[in-house]
């Protein structure tokens, strides 16, 4: 028998961002097929595990997904990403009527751009670096609306509730 706790968990929607969950799913399945092809060719040595935790699209569209409607209904914004290091590149958050689309490029008016290098932003995301701690250390840089990056705990949710109360950290486990 299941009990009543656990029923209503399973009746409740399963994402609250169908679309960008879909999207997300595609990016991954790219990524995997990505890293198949670079360990083909002796370019990528780590586990497929350990390649996709720290891949910027994967980073990136899970904030794009886990982002709080609840927090900000009326939010719209874009929060530019100019990344460097390991995987280079240009992504931006779209924020509007409480959904959040990763896009890939340069927003026309960001309303908030963050310079970063790639590893810096994954060990943030992993929650193996404090972002405020790394900010004031230079790690990385924020231009424009700075309100926007210090409400980014609560817009983004960075862990799930699971059954009797524990909450999944941000590699999986």
């Amino acid at each position: 028998r299941v009990s009543a706790g656990v029923e209503e968990l399973v009746r409740q929607p399963w994402t609250k961002n169908r679309r960008g969950f879909q999207e997300q799913a595609n990016v991954y399945w790219r990524v995997r097929m990505e890293h198949a092809q670079r360990s083909r060719s002796g370019e990528e040595q780590r586990p497929f595990e350990e390649a996709v935790r720290e891949d910027m699209r994967i980073l990136l569209g899970g904030m794009a997904i886990r982002m709080r409607r609840e927090v900000a209904p009326d939010l719209t914004a874009a929060i530019q990403f100019e990344v460097s290091g390991k995987q280079p590149g240009q992504w931006y958050l779209d924020l509007r009527e409480g959904t959040c689309t990763l896009k890939e490029g340069k927003a026309d008016l960001p309303a908030l751009t963050i310079r970063t290098p790639s590893e810096v932003w994954a060990a943030i995301a992993l929650g193996r670096m404090d972002g405020g701690q790394a900010l004031r250390e230079k790690k990385y840089t924020a231009e424009g609306d700075l309100g926007l990056l210090l409400r980014f705990k609560s817009l983004f949710d960075r862990g799930e509730k699971r059954p009797g109360g524990k909450e999944t950290n941000r590699e999986g486990g």
